[in-house]
């Protein structure tokens, strides 16, 4: 609903009230939609009475846009009664009865919208407030949305309700003046009823009563009695005070908003009610006594205040960013005039400040390559509390890394780092500072980049190389009986053969055989790798030839292996025999056939034959493994669904034997289903039999949370190289696991188990059944790593008669620290109090410890080594270390060095420690096997006569590179293919007044695998000041000298201009022998004669002043005898 509809009801209202005698109040509930404010005044005028009233009207906007006069409308509503006899006293007391009760309702539904408009707007005004702006005008205010509380929506501007009146009329009580009733909205359209009084009541008037209701003019007549009460002086205010203060309580005042605490540095908003209890309408506004640094932004005109009315008052101020934390009061005045009418005292709360800013302050744009670069950040504390501040960066940070910044202050944080003076390519360095704001936890960030420029370019390699290595061998081997050690070389390569990666190669050449290598697994290998197009793959040598899990398994020896794509098939065949064990020599081999049903699932059938060989067989030597067997198997992998299976077969003359695997994976959601079968009966031959193992585990991973269940039994018997391995214990567990993980750093873990274990060796060290409870800590950051956990269990011996459950407690610690940049210190606690070990049924204490370090400077050096006290009798098994090191450090690229140290105790062997040392040292290189550029290079220097000028930091372009001059002048371009290229030098490079004797660019021809050289000199420029000089200016014809002048020689043309003077300045100029011409006037040249061209010399750095004399045609008097003429020529 517009302005003009609430016109329309507002004359509806008077109309019915004065007229039909019937009563109507507005609701204003029923206005949904506002586009201007919705205003009150009163005016009263001040002429006396029976004098007629004429003011002009104000403009009113109509509904299409145009402004109307509202003198010239005919929507005015007159009601009168001609006839005075039928006027009597009692119908104009109604009249103004009437008028004042309709008054009271559109005055009262104003203040009730007001409320709710205003209550609305204040929660929102904040949120769509910008920066603090110079204007406080509230016309200047932003529309906002709200929604109305019967559901329509309609945009609003803050609402300006009751504005002072210019007159500072107020409506008070009838005491015989004439009192105007003015409503007003923001249209300026008014309605005027006016009413004479006397004696508190409508009386009479001698002719007629008029009462007018017009849009824009107010009206009266002259038999209309009328005195106006207007306070506008000091005694009026005065008399005011006197009455407001025989009341008890006739001002309130309240903050209406829940606010309390405010942020600084930002703009809020806060809703006060005010309430007028007393019988009198006050002209009033606001004054604010607000700390000196607050900024009032806004506050929307109270007017006047309605006798026994509320108003609401919407105040926006702006707290600066320094405005000290804590509690203040500041108070808000109610005043009329100079009277303090009431005054509300806030308890704010100011809150805390942390805002910091990062300013990137200053670095260089480039530099050259080695200088180092310096850049600067401030830190700026736009807080109200003084902060503390970390810093970090992986730059180097001069100064303190953790400083107080006090508030409103800003500090320098100065950041070096250093620059390769080896670089080859423009790079873009970047300066990183991180800061940390301890009170707050904010993290702030900030970054500079700076061009480093080489001084040369990277030369490349012309050819295409196949990467090889040469590396020579130490070993070392010691035990309590025998002590030896050894020296291999060893020859390797591994790569492509042409630039289109057709052919691959790898290969590795070890020598000599020594019998005492195969101690360090070290021995001697002649092995060759050949792939073709993915297609073709050939093995030669010595080789582990890795069929399937079941078979005869992997044996090291030297043979063949083919594979050869066809489509979707892959066929392979094999032969390998063993060379290293006499007990381990007879050869095996066979066929394979691969399908490749899709790119999810293949299958595969081998076929493979062994001569037989020794292999140990819980701790017995087996030499009946002669025989065949074939398998089949099947892999399928499609998104979170995997299958791997095989099905086995062997034959030996005598028996058949069969063995199967299979793996199933499944995804759903958050549930993985995970099974494993493995099943090899006690007549198969290959190098796993009559061994069972059962592997099912269902894990539920919801969001944060992880849960398991499961059940294991492994029982494997492998037929193993007595060398190297021993044979695994059985063990069969039951169990249910339970996880939550706090946040990336930090995650717990518990477990709940049912097991069995088994050893296998001889003796055998343990048999227990458990019934435990673990748990598990596990905390991860950058500087540290930590782990704490351990278990509770019920255990019973099981190599002991009559054993009964006892006990089992484990604890352990491990924990990493990074006590440098790149280094962590890291160390580890475990003890185990239990009766698992040994036939003696007693519980033992068990106490192992570990401690290491672990060191890497980017690629160039590693060092890794770790100590650990002892195992457990369960690790007998495996390989056990004792102590490991491992350093490794690699010099410019090409050359590698090795150390490795390692006390152990072999698998099955107690109190047999061993010790092992090795050292390498290996070179890199590579063999060219194509020519692929065809390029060459340039070697430039910067040179001058000059020993002020400068000559490092040049900067010099060719060939999409750019590079700098050293401090010598030198500067080198690789990589150039051949040809003609320009080179060019950037003339902002170059010091103040310094120009290049050559000529930009500069041409240079760039032949296959040499380097140009070339010198360009610098000079200080030179200065041409010349002046064309007239010879006989008085008698010439034409005296403007502006011309088009050429100075050139032969590397370099200038062109310029003189003025019509003559005169001309040429600056910059590279120092020689020049010829100036002119080139013609810009008047024509028939009026002047001058020497076509002259010549001039400039030396280095010299101002040179030039005259060059022109003559012009001169005027002629020439008399003629007849007729007396005169010309001029």
């Amino acid at each position: 609903m517009n302005k003009y509809l609430l016109i329309l009801i507002c004359i509806y209202i008077l109309l019915v009230s004065c007229v039909d005698d019937k009563s109507t109040i507005l609701d204003p509930m029923d206005l949904i939609e506002f586009e201007e404010d919705f205003k009150v005044n009163s005016s009263v005028s001040k002429e006396t009475q029976n004098t007629s009233v004429d003011k002009t009207s104000k403009p009113v906007t109509s509904a299409d846009g145009r402004n109307e006069d509202s003198k010239s409308k005919g929507d005015s509503m007159v009601v009168e009664n001609e006839d005075s006899s039928v006027t009597s006293n009692e119908n104009i007391e109604n009249s103004s009865s009437k008028i004042k009760s309709t008054w009271q309702d559109v005055n009262k539904g104003a203040n009730q919208l007001e409320s709710r408009i205003l209550a609305n707007v204040s929660e929102k005004v904040d949120s769509i407030r910008g920066p603090l702006r110079s204007s406080t005008k509230q016309e200047e205010l932003e529309a906002i949305q709200i929604d109305d509380t019967l559901g329509a929506k309609g945009t609003i501007k803050r609402p300006e309700v009751s504005l002072p009146v210019p007159t500072n009329a107020v409506n008070q009580q009838f005491n015989g003046s004439n009192t105007v009733y003015d409503v007003t909205d923001n249209s300026n359209a008014l309605w005027d009823i006016q009413g004479a009084v006397t004696n508190d009541s409508l009386t009479p008037t001698p002719t007629s009563t008029k009462i007018n209701l017009t849009d824009g003019k107010k009206t009266t007549t002259s038999n209309l009695l009328q005195i106006s009460t207007v306070i506008d002086k000091e005694e009026d205010f005065t008399d005011l005070m006197e009455y407001v203060n025989k009341m008890s309580d006739p001002f309130e005042m309240r903050l209406a908003s829940n606010k309390r605490s405010f942020k600084t540095y930002k703009n809020h908003t806060i809703l006060v009610e005010l309430k007028n209890n007393s019988d009198r309408a006050i002209p009033a506004s606001l004054d604010f006594n607000f700390p000196e640094s607050w900024k009032v932004i806004s506050v929307n005109e109270l007017g006047v205040l309605q006798p026994q009315t509320k108003k609401m008052a919407l105040v926006s101020f702006f707290i600066p960013s320094q405005y000290e934390a804590g509690s203040v009061t500041p108070t808000i005045s109610l005043i009329a005039g100079s009277v303090n009418l009431k005054t509300l005292k806030l308890a704010f709360t100011v809150e805390k400040n942390y805002e910091m800013e990062l300013i990137p302050i200053s670095s260089p744009q480039q530099l050259q390559a080695g200088e180092l670069i310096t850049a600067r950040f401030g830190l700026k504390n736009n807080g109200n509390v003084e902060q503390r501040v970390e810093l970090s960066s992986r730059n180097t940070i001069k100064g303190e890394r953790n400083v107080l910044i006090p508030m409103d202050s800003t500090y320098i944080v100065e950041i070096e780092q250093k620059t390769d003076s080896n670089a080859k390519i423009l790079r873009r360095i970047g300066v990183y500072l991180e800061a940390r704001t301890e009170e707050s936890g904010a993290i702030l960030y900030g970054s500079q980049n700076v061009e480093v420029i080489p001084t040369k370019t990277v030369q490349k390699d012309p050819y295409f190389r196949y990467p090889m290595s040469a590396s020579l061998y130490f070993n070392s081997y010691t035990n309590s009986n025998t002590h030896y050690s050894t020296i291999s070389a060893e020859l390797k390569g591994r790569g492509y053969l042409d630039t289109l990666r057709n052919h691959f190669l790898e290969f590795i050449i070890r020598a000599p055989k020594k019998e005492n290598l195969r101690r360090f697994s070290t021995v001697d290998q002649y092995s060759f790798i050949y792939n073709y197009k993915e297609n073709t793959t050939l093995y030669l040598g010595d080789h582990s030839y890795y069929i399937n899990r079941l078979g005869y398994g992997t044996r090291y020896g030297m043979g063949f292996k083919l594979d050869q794509r066809v489509k979707k098939w892959t066929f392979s065949a094999f032969f390998v025999k063993p060379r290293l064990y006499n007990y381990a020599n007879k050869p095996l081999y066979g066929l394979r056939a691969e399908y490749n049903v899709n790119d999810a699932a293949q299958v595969g059938l081998t076929l493979e034959h062994s001569q037989g060989n020794v292999f140990a067989f819980r701790n017995q030597i087996s030499q009946n493994d002669k025989g065949e067997i074939a398998t089949l198997d099947y892999n399928f992998k499609r998104n979170k669904t995997t299958f791997e299976g095989e099905l086995s077969t062997s034959y030996n003359g005598e028996a058949v034997g069969y063995a199967g695997n299979f793996n199933f994976s499944q995804g759903i959601r958050n549930l993985r289903l995970n099974s494993n079968l493995l099943y090899a009966d006690s007549k198969y031959q290959g190098n796993i039999s009559n061994s069972l193992q059962i592997n099912n585990n269902i894990n539920y991973n919801p969001k944060s949370f992880n849960f398991g269940i499961g059940h294991s039994i492994s029982k494997i018997q492998r037929r193993l190289n007595p060398e190297f391995f021993e044979t695994e214990p059985f063990f069969e567990s039951l169990y249910a696991t339970a996880g939550y993980r706090f946040s990336n750093k930090h995650h717990i873990n518990f477990r709940f188990d049912k097991r069995t274990r088994e050893d296998k060796l001889d003796p055998k060290q343990y048999h227990y059944e458990e019934y435990g409870f673990n748990y598990n800590f596990t905390y991860n950051n950058r500087s540290f790593n930590g782990s704490f956990g351990g278990r509770f269990a019920e255990t019973k011996n099981l190599l002991v008669a009559n054993s009964s459950f006892r006990k089992t407690y484990s604890n352990r610690l491990n924990v990493s620290y990074a006590i440098l940049k790149n280094a962590f210190l890291r160390g580890g606690l475990n003890h185990i109090y239990t009766n698992r070990y040994g036939k003696l049924d007693e519980s033992t204490n068990y106490f192992r410890y570990n401690v290491g370090i672990n060191y890497r400077l980017r690629k160039n050096f590693s060092l890794n080594a770790n100590y650990t006290s002892g195992f457990s009798p369960e690790e007998t098994f495996e390989k056990r270390d004792y102590l490991n090191l491992n350093m490794k450090l690699r010099v410019k690229k090409k050359h590698t060095f090795e150390i490795r140290a390692n006390y152990y105790e072999n698998p099955g062997r107690l109190n047999m420690k061993e010790f092992f040392g090795f050292g390498k040292y290996t070179y890199s290189f590579g063999v060219g096997v194509q020519r692929v550029l065809r390029q060459g290079g340039i070697l430039g220097k910067i040179v001058t006569n000059n020993s002020a000028i400068n000559t490092k930091g040049i900067k010099i372009y060719v060939g999409g590179k750019t590079v700098v001059s050293d401090e010598n002048g030198n500067f080198e371009f690789n990589n150039l293919n051949t040809g003609i290229h320009y080179l060019f030098i950037e003339d902002a490079s170059l010091p103040f007044n310094v120009l290049s004797k050559i000529k930009n660019p500069i041409a240079v021809e760039i032949k296959q695998d040499e380097h140009v050289l070339i010198d360009i000199t610098l000079v200080k420029a030179a200065t041409l000041a010349g002046k064309l000089q007239l010879t006989n200016e008085r008698l010439a014809l034409e005296t403007n000298l502006s011309s088009f002048i050429k100075v050139e020689n032969d590397d370099f043309t200038y062109f310029l201009e003189s003025n019509e003077s003559g005169e001309f300045l040429l600056q910059n100029i590279v120092p020689g022998k020049y010829e100036i011409s002119i080139i013609r006037f810009k008047n024509g040249g028939e009026s002047y004669k001058y020497l076509p061209n002259i010549q001039v010399v400039l030396k280095e750095g010299e101002d040179r002043d030039f005259k060059i004399e022109i003559t012009a045609k001169e005027k002629k008097l020439i008399f003629k005898n007849n007729n007396l003429k005169v010309s001029v020529q």
